[in-house]
């Protein structure tokens, strides 16, 4: 995982006899998921030279420092110690997706972008275990659920791209269009939140057939220039017939892509651009999944997404993108003569057990938590084909 990760190893502070200190060689892998709220660090595995006769949480303690914690160090819960065999130990961190100090990401708000939060990583060990810093091996972060995944530059787009393992005569192709925080050139688009690792899971490859996932990055925002909080940000340029040329060329490269089941996941800005590249090539795509859209495309392309596949999410009370996009965008797409969008409405938006910005719809959707009758947000999404 490259993006300014630093990891340090030290003894505990205690001083030993320094003739105890054997050849004994620890090697330190720190491993991260993505979870609901963005990429963190889950656990850490030891593993030593030669075995260990006995290893327990009070023998060891983590700390880590970074941009989210003020670059102040703090001491992790520890929540487990798993025992492999006598030489490889996993330390599990007490799991809470609320937990900034863990992050991979931070959010810089002057710039309103995803940045590596430089993390820092400390392991004290106790004496009694007769390692010195020094005999220790420091491995990168391996973050899991993006191991899949291949990067690539598409003109001035960084993309993230998904090949499904199981073998099948065709397979649908999903595209994940980031918001508005996650632009730039690392790979936060898809470490800030489940976006596209979601549809790289196991359980969700089997539900939707097997699909190849297409996550690309641009490099500030999708839209020209948007207002927030007294100021405008401003994106460089429209990536639209850009994002179509890739979509094509995808297609090209890859024969086993099903043309017929081709899909858009957005939220935010990426729901703008979802909803762009829907009504720009309205027989494209099969379906859209679409969060509260930043921005809507142009009045006189509307009517092309008339009779489209297309779920609709937002929050009544989201201050950042107003309800009233959703509700203009249904006004102009649905008639007596049309198919009416699904659209789920929400109020308050609760994850791991505490409210947060309604504003974040979208985490739900990448969580399949949504339903339609019996069948949940990504089982309609299947069933959906040109």
């Amino acid at each position: 995982m490259k993006g300014g990760i630093v990891i340090i190893l030290i003894t505990s502070t205690k001083r030993g006899n320094m003739e105890h200190f054997h050849s004994l060689i620890c090697q330190c892998q720190p491993i991260a998921k993505v979870n609901v709220l963005g990429a963190q660090i889950t656990h850490i595995e030891l593993s030593f030279l030669q075995p260990i006769s006995a290893f327990s949480l009070s023998q060891v303690s983590v700390w880590v420092k970074s941009l989210n914690t003020q670059n102040e160090w703090i001491k992790l819960d520890l929540n487990a110690c798993h025992q492999n065999n006598e030489s490889n130990f996993i330390l599990l961190i007490q799991p809470d997706a609320h937990c900034l100090a863990t992050k991979l990401l931070y959010f810089d708000i002057e710039r309103f972008t995803q940045v590596w939060s430089e993390l820092q990583l400390k392991i004290e060990l106790d004496q009694a275990l007769h390692i010195s810093a020094s005999q220790c091996n420091i491995l990168p972060i391996l973050c899991l659920d993006t191991q899949g995944f291949t990067h690539f530059t598409y003109q001035d787009l960084t993309c993230s791209f998904y090949q499904p393992k199981a073998s099948s005569p065709l397979h649908p192709l999903i595209i994940c269009l980031h918001g508005a925080g996650e632009g730039g050139n690392n790979q936060s688009n898809i470490l800030a939140d489940k976006i596209a690792v979601t549809f790289a899971s196991q359980s969700h490859q089997e539900t939707l057939d097997y699909p190849y996932i297409l996550a690309p990055q641009c490099p500030s925002f999708w839209v020209d220039k948007f207002p927030l909080n007294g100021r405008y940000y401003y994106g460089e340029r429209d990536y639209t017939a850009d994002l179509l040329a890739l979509i094509q060329d995808t297609l090209m490269k890859h024969q086993d892509i099903d043309p017929k089941r081709i899909y858009i996941v957005g939220g935010s800005m990426g729901g703008y651009q979802g909803l762009r590249l829907f009504s720009d090539a309205p027989d494209l795509f099969a379906a859209a999944l679409i969060a509260c859209p930043a921005k809507l495309p142009a009045t006189e392309k509307l009517h092309h997404l008339k009779d489209k596949k297309i779920w609709l999410i937002h929050s009544e009370l989201d201050e950042v993108v107003s309800i009233e996009n959703t509700r203009h965008l249904l006004k102009k797409i649905h008639n007596e003569q049309s198919t009416m969008p699904m659209f789920t409405l929400y109020k308050k938006v609760i994850v791991e057990g505490k409210t947060i910005d309604p504003h974040c719809v979208f985490l739900p959707l990448y969580d399949n938590q949504l339903t339609s009758g019996r069948n949940s947000i990504f089982e309609w999404l299947s069933e959906q084909s040109l």
